[in-house]
């Protein structure tokens, strides 16, 4: 055995002298026309213009409710003014109830559980809540720019909401959210009902009160106008009655909450005399600038007519393709959180999101980096996929993650910006 090891020792001693011996065998066998080349670009040429968002579905659906919601109106100095609305059917916080038959009302309110906002708070919005026409139908789907009927106003008020302060109601200290005070008629009619069939079950109530739009009057001043967003499971988030048995009795409240489903956004933009206006009819002004709103708003669309130009009769693969937008900080515009990107077919319409996103191959997965006011994408696959003929190159959409419920815009420069052009950082291999 002592003898064995002590062979083995040697002929290990041996091979590790050989592999290290400096020798130019088997470079010879390849040839010089095999050795890589390794190339970088960001000057192909990039098509890119301001083009309007397709309208969004707002409602949710069974197991997965659109949780928060828009209201208010604001007036970017950039992209114009933009009114956020909402439309709900509203649902009992217990079946059954009965006001009693002294009851008297005092106030009804209406109030939404703030989770933030965007813009300047120290605007008083002109909030207007309509009662609706007809009931919202269950299974039917609703879109960003969908209206319904809604002809009654049961309340009108100008409001300054003040995120950060907490509200006293009735000697109880609550979170800050928005109050809209409604007339008192209307309180006086629900307590009426009230031990009646209408207040059997929701598919009663809803039947006798269809729901209720909550809107704003458009902001009239440039660079004013607040859109908050609020959160419909909150507690906070209800149409409350507040009503006496007697003249001397305490102040009691029967709340009305939002129903999980049938509830949706409308959104409206107006671009008259603005950038993004100028942007959309004018598409060369994409040269410059590109605007992404939120909110069905705006998009950008891409495309890299010039790209096949780096092909030829060599073997060749992408090892990078990294697409690079600079955008312009706004301290109070913030610009989104998220970008992402989507297909585009050959009819010009959205697809299925394009191979790469979600992709967090140096670190280019579309959130925004506040250091460098960029956001990058790894588009390799996809430019591969082009360069094999497995894809043909309609185009890609910028957009903005999360269009439903975010409110952010971003204003991003375009191809011939001088201060820092978007481009694709092409890395590239040919043998």
């Amino acid at each position: 055995m002592k003898i064995f090891k002590i062979a083995a020792a040697i002929w290990i001693c041996v091979s590790f002298l050989a592999c290290n011996d400096n020798t130019d065998m088997g470079a010879s066998l390849i040839p010089v026309n095999d050795n890589v080349n390794v190339t970088f670009t960001d000057t192909l040429t990039v098509v890119a213009k301001t083009i309007n968002e397709d309208s969004l579905r707002t409602t949710g659906f069974t197991g997965f409710p659109v949780s928060l919601n828009i209201v208010g109106a604001i007036n970017d100095p950039i992209f114009g003014k933009t009114t956020a609305s909402v439309y709900s059917s509203m649902i009992l916080s217990s079946f059954n109830f009965n006001y009693g038959s002294t009851a008297t009302a005092d106030s009804i309110v209406l109030c939404l559980a703030l989770k933030t906002f965007y813009g300047d708070t120290t605007t008083p919005i002109h909030f207007k809540v309509y009662r609706l026409d007809s009931v919202l139908p269950k299974d039917t789907v609703y879109y960003s720019n969908s209206t319904l009927s809604a002809s009654t106003l049961i309340g009108d008020a100008i409001v300054t909401v003040k995120p950060s302060d907490s509200i006293t109601e009735y000697a109880v200290k609550r979170s800050a959210h928005i109050r809209i005070p409604l007339f008192t008629n209307l309180a006086t009619e629900l307590i009426s009902k009230s031990g009646g069939p209408e207040y059997v079950d929701n598919t009663a109530f809803a039947n006798y009160f269809k729901g209720i739009y909550i809107t704003a009057e458009p902001e009239a001043a440039v660079d004013k106008g607040c859109l908050y967003q609020w959160d419909y499971k909150s507690a906070l988030s209800r149409m409350t009655v507040y009503y006496k048995l007697n003249t001397d009795s305490d102040s009691l409240a029967y709340s009305y909450n939002f129903d999980e489903l049938l509830r949706f956004n409308n959104y409206q933009h107006n671009y008259t005399g603005t950038e993004v206006g100028n942007a959309l009819t004018f598409p060369t002004v994409g040269q410059n600038n590109l605007y992404v709103r939120a909110m069905a708003g705006t998009k950008a669309f891409i495309q890299f007519p010039t790209l096949k130009s780096i092909i030829d009769e060599r073997a060749f693969s992408v090892n990078n393709a990294i697409l690079v937008f600079k955008a312009e900080p706004n301290t109070k515009y913030t610009p989104n959180a998220n970008l992402t990107l989507a297909l585009v077919d050959s009819a010009g319409n959205q697809a299925s999101f394009a191979p790469d996103n979600n992709e967090l191959a140096n670190a280019a997965d579309g959130t925004y980096n506040s250091s460098t006011n960029e956001y990058k994408f790894n588009i390799t696959r996809y430019v591969n996929r082009i360069l094999a003929e497995k894809h043909v190159d309609y185009g890609i959409y910028l957009r903005s993650a999360s269009s439903i419920i975010n409110f952010n815009r971003v204003k991003l420069n375009g191809t011939g910006n001088v201060t820092g052009r978007l481009k694709l950082e092409l890395t590239y291999s040919k043998y």
